[in-house]
């Protein structure tokens, strides 16, 4: 058997004979587990690319939860299909109670390649950067339509095609990064905040799926907009009023710069964007 040394602070030393003394067994074996898991052989179901499944559970972790899943087990709606009736997306991720009750096997026996079924609804963290740019772009939008709003009710004419480049298409369900974002969105926009976008979501625009890469589109037009607004002096309301030249430049950011001056984004008879020229390349 081949020795591999490993230099660690004595905190970390501490930490794991802890652990160790707390699975009942030595230090030696306790990092040699977990070093073999991360070396874990691919099983006969491959795990999903994203799978945020660990590799090891302690005893104490492994009881926890499956109890929880033995409890849901036991209050949950008999059949898939009761649950169904109830909350759709609660019978996606919870199935039926005999899902739950083989998760909790799972966890009691220790099936350590079977724990991605256990955590097959839980996602990779959306990092906080990702969070911010998705608050930054509902916002962005939700400020052009108001500003549309006013600028026609005060009596200035705001073509069809600027407003349609300033309508919010989205994320690309196709892209995993785009794909969390746009679940993110979907959890943001309420009747409470950004109501004005709820219709983006709406299967009229299949539920806010660009089916195209929007991320980088949307990134220049949020630089865009932050750039008017730190070009201004003074914090009163008027720092952050969008006139209609400060409406054309962010729909104009859409375009990348290599592609400026050919083509424009405009709206398909459904609603959504689309392209007329490759001018919104990424």
């Amino acid at each position: 058997m081949a020795t591999i040394t490993v230099r660690v602070d004595d905190e970390t030393r501490a930490e794991l004979e802890e652990l160790a003394r707390s699975r009942g067994t030595s230090l030696s074996v306790l990092v040699r587990s977990l070093l073999e898991g991360l070396a874990l052989p691919k099983t006969t179901q491959e795990p999903r690319p994203d799978s945020v499944a660990p590799r090891s559970l302690s005893a104490y972790e492994r009881q926890m939860l499956a109890l929880q899943h033995r409890i849901l087990a036991h209050v949950m709606p008999a059949t898939y299909q009761e649950l169904n009736a109830i909350d759709e997306n609660a019978a996606q991720v919870e199935g039926d109670p005999e899902h739950q009750r083989g998760k909790a096997r799972i966890l009691e026996s220790g099936y350590v390649t079977e724990y991605d079924d256990v955590f097959a609804s839980v996602n990779p963290e959306l990092s906080a950067e990702d969070c911010r740019f998705v608050v930054d772009v509902l916002s962005l939008f939700q400020y052009a339509n108001w500003h549309i709003r006013r600028l026609r009710q005060g009596g200035t004419a705001i073509d069809e095609d600027l407003e349609g480049r300033l309508t919010f298409s989205g994320f690309d369900f196709n892209d995993n990064r785009e794909s969390a974002l746009a679940e993110y969105a979907r959890f943001l926009v309420t009747p409470a905040r950004w109501a004005e976008l709820l219709d983006r979501f709406s299967a009229e625009h299949e539920h806010g799926n660009s089916h195209m890469p929007m991320a980088s589109i949307y990134q220049r037009m949020v630089d865009k907009h932050h750039a008017i607004i730190s070009a201004r002096s003074g914090f009163g309301p008027e720092r952050y009023r969008l006139e209609v030249g400060d409406l054309q430049a962010i729909a104009d950011a859409a375009t990348h710069p290599g592609s400026r001056g050919g083509g424009s984004r405009k709206s398909d008879p459904a609603g959504r964007s689309a392209l007329s020229s490759p001018s919104l390349e990424r």
